[in-house]
This record gives C-alpha cells, structure tokens and sequence, in this order.
C-alpha cells in the first residue's frame, strides 16, 4: 500500500480522506482527491478516461463538499478498477 497524504478532512464514515482517495457521493458520483498545485488546495476530480493516470473532467475543491455528502470507497493504488 503507498503512503498517501492525509487531507485533514474525514467521510461521512469519519474515515480519513488522503491523496488519491476514491470517493462516492450520495448521488453516485465517483471522484478521486488530487492536490492541485495551481490552486494549492485539494481538490476531487471526476475521472472520464477511468485511468487514474490520465484525470480529466470536473473538478471541485474539496472542502467545498461537506463530509456528510462524501463516503471514501477505496484508492487509485489499492482498487484502481473503482473508477
């Protein structure tokens, strides 16, 4: 398992949010958390590719989402066939 950096922010399962975390939504929305450099501040990024390598679509900043709307179901090192 690869050491991922912790957010500082916790699920709805109070489960901790680190780098590379595969995230659900309450609506089904699957999103993987990214640090973007440019912005400076984590953020959550739909795949459309389904590779973990080549993110793109949407993004939002993370701590826009409350915790409440957030469920983490995994990594992109550990399952990346999740996304």
């Amino acid at each position: 398992m690869k050491e991922r950096e912790y957010t500082g922010i916790k699920d709805w399962k109070l489960q901790p949010i680190n780098e590379g975390s595969i995230v659900i939504t309450q609506q089904g929305t699957k999103f993987v958390v990214v640090w973007k450099q440019k912005h400076n501040q984590w953020c959550i990024i739909q795949s459309n590719q389904g590779d973990h390598k080549e993110l793109q679509g949407d993004w939002f900043k993370l701590e826009r989402y409350m915790q409440s709307n957030l469920e983490v179901i995994g990594s992109i090192y550990d399952n990346p066939e999740l996304i």
